[in-house]
């Protein structure tokens, strides 16, 4: 027999079983089933030891690690599971268990005690920085959700900044070991981080594009102020497609830095008629600081040939000469200029990098042209703008919007692609006028100058009949499209006149079209002021500005169009102040200009440029590169053959020209329409305003001259305060009204005052004594502040003027349709009852009454004021109504008060009116709560805001508010009058 075969102990090396194979097994009794165990050598009890016995069956397979019961029997084991043959023959399968072998286990043991052991120091050296670096995320991620640290993280991280970079940013500084974090912690960042881009992304969130502000409604509004009054003006960028980009946060056609630098332009644009105060543009300058700020932090590590980066550039430029920084807004320009140039690479679609280019390159000629510079020339002059486009195709909408209210305007055809062709090629003939007179193309000649003049007029004839015409409908762009072409022609021209060997018809022929042209764009210009305001514009129309009236100013000396021309060009400027700081600089200039000239600044006139004297030579040449706007005649005159001027007009005699001043007709038009279109509304005032120099000898020399005239001798002038009103329903009145006042109360500043009240204007509006309707052009008809007006006069004649009038300023088109406030004509006496509106008020309730009432000049003319007044309050609507006046009465000075009752009598019997009542008292009788008084032009104009008569608040009665108001009245005219 095998020693193996009888041994009970187990010498195998070991078992191969895994750590899932180890079974516990609880102490095991001995077996009283089991045989009793002879020692090797002897025999069984009972048994001989001679015999040979039953040969022991031995199973077929035998286990190294036999089940306790076999060990104990010293049995042979086959290892079957659950139970082994041996247990199973004797039925105690239950009590059939292995162990693990002890040498097995061991080693298995330490094996696994070594691995925990590794795992355990592998954890506790992480253990220290988990918690450092789950502070880290923790502070990452928090900084994600603020409203201001999510996107510069982002940014930060596309470009390229280290996480070392981003830690010291947010304000935690690194400690020595955790100065470099694991590659799977950063992985983990940035995996953070990009999914909160991700969200940004689907959820088409604006606030991808900046970290300046999170107000997501103020980015929206700024973008859509640069889309409405600079993108159709200069289009440096396909609209459709940037609009696509930036709405689904694509990089193709926009980024952030484009995004950025459109906010800083249209914060030039934020203007709050309401709030327009100190504080609020210092917060709007901070604001467009903040978007340069972060447009020039991302350029620094953009790209330069991508064609969003060049896109930046050329609005960085209008940025920054808005801001009164042109020396480096031009080098930003050049660099766009530049890089468009070298481009090889093209990110965009041919179609739009040709519109880019274009308005990259018109933009560059125009900045050439009023800084006298030689022009890059990427493109030839005669290449064709746009040619790979379908204008009409491509064309979008524009509409009206100023505020984030206005966007439910009806919108209209923008023609903005056509406008930036036409630009296009308008500015093909600038560049190569630039290049006449610089002298690239030889000495300046008349043959040059007048193929140029010759274009310039084709250009104009060839216009599309879509944006040919001029007229109070026409868009902004369309407008400005028009002034620089008399711009140009004013550059064009206004050399010659710098020259000597004229006859001195012929000078006179060329001044007059200088002049004429230069009125043109004046014209337009006024009415871009009246339409659209001074606030809502591109700066190089600030430029065209100074130009035009410097051309009308110096060649009309001391004429009637001066005056007129230095006060638009003054105001006009001060207006754009607010938005455009270059606007100071620009008034300086012209001030200087006008003591080179010899024409006199009046006080208002000085009033009116204030700080703007103290600007300094620096700052001049930071404006515009040069210390004056005008052309240098100094560079220009020595490139010019001699005889230029006369050769010039003799050569235009040749070729049969008219007058420059006239325009040839167009074709169609059967000679009826000239190229100056309807007369200028300018020329108007020019013949109107020849006897009158200042607003005082004005207003004096009217009332001692005509007033003071002794009265016909068949005719009886009226008592005083008698009912004249008759005399004010003459239709020679209605007729001759406009032509009368227009002169006197834009001279004495009236038209101010009545802009300042009508504007007031809101909710349900009656005008009382509306006249001729002079008010009509002050009323806010787009912006939602007024629902429907009123007017109401005596005079059908005058209601009949004034719906003319109405219907030529806001003609119900396309643009403004069905969304125009309603419009009510109505001839009666106020006293008279009509309908009254119903509208809700704060307290949810349903109040009769109109918001607003409004009359200007009209208790002049009523036979009892008083009562007239008092019937107003009671048609207001009692909690929120409130009645604005504006009266002419008795003065603060008795002499004037002399003069107006001298002259009082004839005044009234002329035009139906009173001016000489004494518009407090009439107030006090009244019973209104006067908020609101002041007196202009020597105390005989009465600027009134009231309230209906017993309004109350904060506790006081309208009776004691009405009394004190007042009584102030009273004391003033105890102090001033007679």
């Amino acid at each position: 027999m095998k020693r193996s075969e009888t041994t009970g102990t187990d010498t195998s090396s070991g078992s191969n079983q895994s750590m899932q194979d180890v079974q516990s097994t609880s102490s095991t009794t001995n077996d009283p089933t089991c045989s009793e165990v002879v020692p090797l050598g002897q025999s069984r009890p009972g048994t001989s030891s001679g015999s040979t016995g039953r040969k022991r069956k031995v199973p077929d397979s035998v286990t190294p690690n036999a089940c306790t019961n076999c060990k104990r029997a010293r049995a042979k084991c086959d290892g079957a599971k659950p139970s082994c043959r041996r247990c199973a023959q004797r039925k105690i399968q239950d009590l059939c268990h292995y162990e693990l072998h002890a040498k097995t286990a061991k080693e298995q043991m330490i094996r696994e005690i070594q691995r925990l052991q590794r795992k355990n120091e592998h954890l506790e050296e992480e253990n220290d920085s988990l918690g450092e670096r789950n502070n880290w995320i923790e502070k990452i991620m928090r900084s994600l959700k603020d409203d201001g640290q999510g996107i510069e993280i982002i940014q930060r991280l596309k470009r390229g900044e280290s996480h070392k970079t981003i830690a010291e940013w947010l304000g935690r500084p690194l400690s020595g070991e955790m100065q470099d974090m694991s590659p799977i912690t950063e992985i983990r960042l940035t995996e953070a981080i990009e999914q909160y881009h991700r969200e940004l992304v689907e959820s088409h969130d604006p606030r991808y594009w900046t970290n300046v502000t999170a107000d997501v409604v103020l980015i929206e509004h700024l973008v859509t102020l640069y889309l409405t009054w600079i993108h159709p003006v200069h289009m440096l960028f396909d609209e459709g497609h940037f609009v696509k980009s930036f709405k689904q946060c694509s990089d193709v056609y926009c980024s952030s830095s484009l995004v950025n630098i459109i906010c800083a332009m249209s914060c030039h644009l934020l203007h709050s008629t309401w709030d327009d105060d100190e504080e609020t543009r210092n917060g709007i300058y901070n604001l467009r600081s903040k978007f340069l700020e972060e447009t020039r932090s991302l350029m620094k590590n953009a790209e330069v040939s991508k064609m969003t980066s060049i896109q930046t550039y050329a609005i960085m430029f209008l940025v920054e000469l808005g801001s009164g920084q042109g020396l480096i807004a031009s080098s930003h320009l050049r660099l766009a200029t530049e890089s468009l140039i070298t481009k090889q690479t093209s990110e965009q679609t041919s179609e739009s990098e040709e519109v880019a280019a274009w308005g990259i390159l018109t933009l560059h000629t125009a900045w050439s042209g009023f800084t006298y510079q030689k022009p890059t020339a990427p493109i030839s002059t005669h290449a064709h703008p746009f040619e790979n486009l379908d204008l009409r195709q491509l064309d979008s909408v524009w509409r009206l919007y100023r505020q984030p209210g206005d966007s439910s305007l009806v919108d209209r055809p923008s023609f903005a692609i056509l406008t930036a062709s036409e630009h296009a090629k308008l500015f093909r003939i600038i560049h190569e006028t630039i290049l006449v007179y610089c002298g690239s193309r030889g000495r300046v000649s008349a043959r040059s100058l007048l193929d140029l003049y010759d274009r310039y007029l084709a250009w104009r004839e060839g216009l599309p009949p879509d944006i040919a015409t001029v007229n109070n409908e026409t868009l902004p762009h369309v407008m400005f499209l028009h002034v620089q072409y008399y711009t140009a022609i004013v550059h064009l021209l206004q050399p010659l006149l710098a020259l000597d060997q004229y006859l001195k018809a012929s000078y006179n022929a060329l001044q007059n079209a200088v002049v004429e042209h230069a009125k043109a764009g004046m014209d337009l210009l006024m009415r871009y002021r009246a339409i659209y305001s001074n606030y809502y514009l591109s700066p190089l129309q600030l430029f065209c500005m100074v130009h035009l009236c410097d051309a009308v100013v110096h060649f009309s000396g001391e004429g009637a169009a001066t005056p007129i021309t230095v006060h638009f060009c003054l105001a006009s400027l001060s207006e754009a102040k607010r938005g455009y700081p270059v606007a100071g600089p620009l008034q300086n200039m012209f001030r200087v200009t006008l003591v080179d000239y010899r024409i006199p600044i009046s006080k208002e006139m000085e009033e009116l440029i204030g700080p703007a004297a103290q600007i300094g030579l620096e700052e001049l040449l930071d404006a515009c590169t040069r210390p004056t706007y005008r052309q240098p005649m100094v560079q220009i005159l020595p490139n010019t053959e001699p005889g230029l001027g006369q050769s010039f007009m003799d050569e235009w005699e040749k070729m049969s020209l008219k007058p420059v001043s006239a325009e040839r007709p167009r074709a169609g038009s059967a000679g009826k329409e000239n190229r100056m279109g309807i007369p200028s509304l300018l020329n108007q005032y020019y013949l109107a305003s020849g006897l009158f120099l200042g607003v005082l000898t004005l207003y004096t020399t009217y009332l001692a001259t005509t007033l003071l005239a002794p009265a016909p001798t068949n005719r009886i002038l009226p008592e005083k305060d008698t009912d004249v009103s008759s005399r004010y329903r003459d239709e020679s009145n209605a007729t001759n009204f406009d032509s009368s006042v227009a002169l006197t109360e834009t001279l004495s500043g009236l038209n101010r005052l009545r802009k300042r009240l009508v504007s007031q204007a809101r909710g349900y509006v009656l005008e009382v004594s509306c006249g001729t309707g002079r008010n009509g052009v002050y009323y806010d008809v787009s912006g939602g502040k007024v629902r429907k007006i009123c007017f109401v006069d005596q005079s059908a004649e005058m209601v009949t003027v004034a719906r003319r009038k109405w219907e030529g300023l806001w003609p119900k088109d396309d643009r403004f349709g069905k969304n125009m406030v309603e419009v009510e004509w109505r001839v009666q006496d106020i006293m008279s009852a009509f309908p009254l509106p119903v509208q809700s008020v704060e307290s949810g309730k349903q109040s009769p009454g109109f918001t607003t009432i409004i009359q200007t000049m009209g208790i002049c003319s009523m036979p009892e004021p008083a009562a007239a007044l008092r019937h107003l309050g009671t048609i207001l609507e009692p909690s929120s109504g409130r009645i604005l006046l504006l009266e002419h009465g008795r003065s603060h000075y008795s002499w004037v008060n002399w003069i107006l009752d001298r002259a009082a009598g004839r005044h009234a019997d002329r035009w139906g009116c009173w001016f000489n009542r004494d518009i407090g008292r009439v107030l006090e009788e009244s019973g209104l709560v006067v908020e609101r008084l002041e007196r202009f032009q020597l105390g005989t104009v009465w600027y009134v805001e009231a309230r209906a008569p017993g309004w109350r608040e904060e506790g006081k009665s309208g009776v004691e508010k009405t009394k004190n108001a007042n009584e102030g009245n009273r004391e003033a005219r105890k102090l001033k009058t007679s």
